[in-house]
């Protein structure tokens, strides 16, 4: 009988391993869809471990580990892209990439989930079930990678009835795990609004159509009106770009604003899309100008299982002891992820990665790293999640 302790040993026994790969895959970024070398790293340590390795998509692969006897599946999956960002240390594990770096911890992910493989397939057996390995390309720009995985047919080919993801969480010590059951992450869709008028020389405004203020306008109504119309409703409109080419004494054309819309509520969603389309036009049309919204509809908001949620998080503290079961709060960050719990039940958890670290680290930053230890932690508990849920499902 595998004991929780059973599972960190083996996970510890690891850690040199697990550094290796994850200092490689740290070494060696790719963005998204583009993860060729990656894909093809992973596919030999899998087959390393002796086990079966099939694409799923160009640049995303699945494996499959079976016990003993027959038994449920439970899907394990890992994201392996990198980000546009030139990497600003000096560790000898440092991107050799330009411009492209692992700054979200997708190596970390990576890593982890071999190291759950590599246990899950040393005591295979001594259980009863499958894990499906999941490693998704591209989670960071749309449409996202876990739409692909979805239409690869491998979900309907094993038929999982549980699929469990973790990503690092830098404010969060090393040993700790954060899970939050229902309502966790937000719908991520993108704004892009075009506002065009005549152009002209600013002193004689009857002449011109004042774009900048109405794209100004626009931006303070659809923050003020769409906040108000959620009440309760978590959400959040933005604005991280505006472009007007003009000048001191000339009035542009065009005014573009570029933003995102985020909320939790999928009903809502949908009404504050077309609650944004109405405000844009009636507003432009006061100035005078003629405005052109699109909407991009990003990742869903991220809901995890209640109960099994619940369940994990005993499974969890049974395994880092109950004192370092963290409760998390909402976010307002997106992740695809939220695609495969719209089809089969799934969790989604925090991995602590602080170290020493704790508050002076952060996610999309040139300087990002982890401790290392948390390589342990991070492989111990999807074996360990995977093996209680065998028993569960």
């Amino acid at each position: 009988m595998h004991t929780p302790q059973h599972i960190l040993d083996k996970a510890s026994e690891l850690k040199s391993w697990l550094i290796t790969h994850r200092r490689h895959l740290h070494k060696h970024p790719e963005l998204s869809f583009q993860e060729v070398e990656t894909k093809k790293y992973i596919r030999q340590v899998l087959q390393g471990l002796g086990l079966f390795v099939s694409d799923i998509t160009e640049t995303g692969l699945a494996t499959t580990c079976h016990g003993a006897n027959s038994g449920p599946y439970v899907a394990l999956r890992a994201d392996m892209d990198a980000l546009p960002i030139q990497e600003n240390t000096a560790y000898s594990y440092a991107s050799v990439n330009r411009n492209v770096m692992h700054a979200c911890g997708h190596d970390v992910h990576m890593t982890c989930l071999l190291g759950a493989l590599h246990i899950l397939n040393d005591l295979r057996s001594e259980f009863s079930g499958n894990v499906l390995g999941v490693f998704q390309p591209g989670e960071e720009i749309l449409p996202g990678g876990a739409i692909k995985v979805i239409e690869s047919g491998i979900f309907g080919k094993y038929q999982p009835r549980l699929i469990i993801g973790q990503h690092v969480m830098p404010g969060q010590a090393t040993g700790t795990l954060g899970f939050r059951p229902g309502h966790y992450m937000a719908s991520t869709d993108e704004i892009y609004i075009s506002v065009k008028g005549k152009g002209g020389h600013i002193a004689v405004p009857s002449l011109t159509q004042d774009v900048v203020s109405a794209a100004a306008e626009i931006v303070i109504s659809l923050k003020q009106k769409i906040t108000k119309e959620a009440g309760d409703i978590p959400v959040v409109i933005g604005f991280g770009k505006t472009e007007a080419q003009g000048s001191t004494n000339l009035m542009p054309t065009e005014a573009n604003l570029t933003g995102t819309f985020r909320t939790m509520d999928e009903k809502f969603r949908s009404h504050a899309k077309n609650l944004i389309h109405t405000i844009v036009k009636q507003i432009a049309e006061q100035y005078g100008t003629v405005a052109e919204t699109n909407i991009v509809k990003g990742y869903p908001a991220l809901n995890n299982h209640t109960l099994f949620t619940k369940e994990a998080m005993h499974y969890a503290g049974e395994l880092v002891g109950n004192q370092n079961i963290i409760k998390l709060e909402k976010r307002m960050t997106g992740e695809d992820f939220a695609h495969y719990a719209r089809i089969m039940p799934a969790v989604f958890y925090r991995l602590g990665i602080a170290g020493n670290n704790a508050g002076e680290n952060n996610v999309h930053r040139p300087d990002f790293d982890v401790d290392e230890e948390a390589l342990v932690y991070g492989s111990a508990s999807m074996a360990w999640l995977a093996l209680k849920f065998f028993k569960r499902l």
